[in-house]
């Protein structure tokens, strides 16, 4: 179950959290005490070979996680990678064994979408140090959303964590740094949801649109909604278990769990109609096949055409599902494409795209490349 690099990266996260280590009479036994917690004590092996590390270990795992008042799940995924922020979702409820896969997947492309816009708006904060490395908004947040994983579902309710790297480039366990870019973006989702949950304290929507800055914008207020919409605005647990290769503040550590119920949904609804309707915009990169070119190859080659160059591509992006988008082209571009469709060569699009009641509508390209 657990390995010799786990135990390692239990020994730091002890010795970093107040646990004092002590020798024991027991050959490859060592004994952690802590101040905070006078009547508990750690044992777990000095090495990983002796023959019942696996047990100590996971002793030792479920009485911190009741001390951290949280998961041993969570806990473990923690302890298994130093250099990543949890975001931890979870329908509360004894009798859900199982969601409906639509459900699931409806509900996990929110939450990626969620990262997403909040890595697209710490970007902005952050414009001065991306233009040295010459990236775009679009190219750091696509990025991003692809490093971060799927980890364990939890057992007893439908629940699920969400792996967000720190990129850090080297692990400074517990060293005085500033928190960067991407321990920004978990931020960004704590902020936001604290915010929501004080609104529902003071009743007042307003309070969310005021705040929207700092908190979640309407584009990230929608995904919330949808997330309500699709479990029919039952109770989800939200909390963010944080890296310990970065030092946390104190004000993202004073809230355990945000538990989003029927008033909170009803609160953003109510947040979303009054903040700007143009959020249904997004830049997005597209990945897929050029399907269907729907004029004769030889009359689009006639510049006086312009306009009328169109294709089908079926694909997908990070931040919306699969479908498919047509896009208007410009000759060179229109002759990659015919180039890719020839040659079943997949092509990757950079576009402005709008949501619309029924699939997406793509308002401009930017760029064209076969891949």
């Amino acid at each position: 179950m657990y390995n010799a690099h786990f135990l390692e990266n239990l020994k730091i996260y002890l010795d970093k959290s107040g646990w004092k280590v002590f020798d024991t009479q027991y050959k490859g036994l060592i004994l952690y005490l802590n101040e905070s917690f006078p009547d508990l004590r750690v044992v777990i092996p000095l090495n990983f070979d002796i023959p019942d590390s696996n047990q100590r270990i996971d002793d030792s795992i479920n009485l911190l996680a009741l001390i951290r008042e949280e998961k041993k799940e969570v806990l473990i995924n923690l302890l298994s990678q130093f250099n990543v922020d949890l975001h931890n979702y979870r329908i509360p409820g004894k009798d859900i064994s199982s969601v409906p896969l639509y459900l699931a997947e409806e509900i996990i492309s929110s939450t990626r979408k969620l990262i997403y816009l909040s890595a697209q708006a710490e970007f902005e904060k952050m414009k001065d140090y991306f233009k040295k490395e010459n990236k775009s908004k679009m190219d750091v947040s696509s990025d991003y959303i692809q490093q971060c994983k799927f980890a364990h579902t939890w057992k007893g309710s439908f629940g699920f964590t969400i792996e967000a790297p720190l990129n850090l480039t080297s692990i400074g366990i517990f060293n005085d740094q500033p928190a960067n870019y991407e321990r920004k973006i978990s931020q960004k989702i704590y902020d936001g949801m604290k915010i929501i949950k004080h609104a529902e304290k003071l009743n007042a929507d307003n309070y969310i649109v005021d705040n929207s800055e700092i908190g979640f914008n309407s584009k990230m207020l929608k995904e919330v909604l949808e997330i309500g919409e699709h479990i029919n605005y039952n109770n989800l647990e939200y909390s963010t278990t944080w890296s310990p290769a970065l030092p946390v503040e104190t004000i993202y550590t004073e809230i355990k769990s945000f538990l989003l119920n029927k008033s909170t949904f009803q609160l953003v609804e109510k947040a979303v109609s009054k903040l700007n309707v143009d959020d249904d915009e997004y830049e997005i990169i597209f990945y897929g096949f050029p399907e269907g070119l729907k004029s004769t190859k030889e009359l689009l080659l006639d510049k006086s055409l312009e306009g009328k160059r169109y294709i089908y591509v079926r694909g997908f992006s990070e931040n919306i599902k699969e479908v498919t988008l047509k896009l208007d082209l410009n000759l060179v571009d229109y002759l990659k494409a015919v180039h890719a469709h020839e040659n079943h060569n997949d092509v990757k699009v950079k576009c402005v795209v709008k949501k619309k009641p029924k699939g997406w509508e793509v308002l401009k390209v930017t760029s064209f490349d076969v891949l």
